[in-house]
């Protein structure tokens, strides 16, 4: 692997090819894209632990029945400003961005809109969501919990998640502030494109 090689190409028929793959995974069009979307968005971000090198495991996930292709994502209970939806194991990229897609959507109409998705996977990029309600001058917040993974200081074991948070807010005539961070010194994304590029 020390002779790997970095190669371009453009993000356009990499977004379809990532929707046609998923496609055939018996992911409906419209999630298909979604989920493209945020993997090449995450790479044009210069995020690549979180972007195209994510599609084998999430595709392996789906033949184990880990991810469920075609989820019936649904909202369980809500309020004029909160929201509670069930994810219904989807790949977490689709279950977000319809989370997000509900919290704008209540914040137009109420000033501020919460929603908390359960049941569903790793979501990738979490700065992908909090800049979603930028275009509609508001405040986004996005975070996550994850499976324990890390010892808290001393131990041996896995006792809690690194459980990544972004915020982004307008900034004026100037671009956006946005932030994307999580409690641990290092992602397993980082560890898995150390593997594939040597």
């Amino acid at each position: 692997m020390s002779g790997h090689q970095s190669r371009r190409v453009p993000h356009s028929p990499l977004r379809e090819l990532v929707t046609r793959i998923l496609q055939k995974y018996e992911m409906p069009l419209e999630d298909a894209r979604i989920a493209a979307n945020h993997l090449i968005a995450s790479n044009l971000r210069g995020v690549d632990t979180h972007g195209v090198i994510r599609l084998k495991g999430y595709i392996q996930r789906i033949q184990a029945g880990g991810n469920n292709p075609k989820p019936n994502i649904r909202i369980v209970e809500q309020t004029d400003t909160t929201a509670v939806m069930d994810g219904d194991n989807s790949v977490g990229q689709v279950g977000g961005q319809k989370a997000m897609d509900l919290a704008i959507e209540k914040a137009r109409k109420s000033g501020v809109g919460i929603v908390a998705m359960r049941n569903s996977n790793h979501y990738g990029m979490a700065a992908f969501y909090s800049m979603m309600p930028l275009p509609s001058d508001m405040i986004g917040i996005s975070m996550s919990n994850v499976l324990a993974c890390m010892a808290p200081t001393g131990g041996a074991a896995g006792r809690f998640g690194n459980n990544p948070i972004s915020i982004a807010f307008p900034a004026g005539q100037e671009p956006p502030v946005v932030v994307d961070f999580a409690t641990s010194k290092s992602s397993w994304g980082k560890a898995l494109l150390c593997k594939q590029t040597g």
